[in-house]
């Protein structure tokens, strides 16, 4: 999978998600996922200052859910993979 098509799937999750579910593998081979183009990771504290609209609602849902949670990976720059997806003529 391309860093592009990883952004598209993250953005179809809501826009965020665990770190820690940001894996390949199974069992003893897992390997973690390289972080997306106009995507970041972010630590618990600073998440909610760093997000806003959509994802922000989407971390707020996964901190409730997941209290343990120390780091998410989140779509930074939502704009431009609308842009991209737009070019290349398919939706989110």
């Amino acid at each position: 999978m391309s860093s592009r098509s990883n952004a598209i799937e993250l953005e179809k999750a809501g826009g965020a998600t665990i770190a820690s579910y940001w894996i390949t593998g199974s069992g003893r081979y897992i390997r973690r996922r390289p972080v997306p183009i106009w995507c970041a990771e972010y630590d618990r504290r600073e998440v909610l200052d760093q997000t806003k609209g959509k994802t922000r609602s989407t971390v707020k849902k996964l901190l409730k859910a997941h209290p343990r949670a120390q780091s998410f990976i989140v779509v930074q720059d939502r704009r431009a993979l609308n842009r991209w997806v737009k070019a290349k003529g398919g939706d989110v």
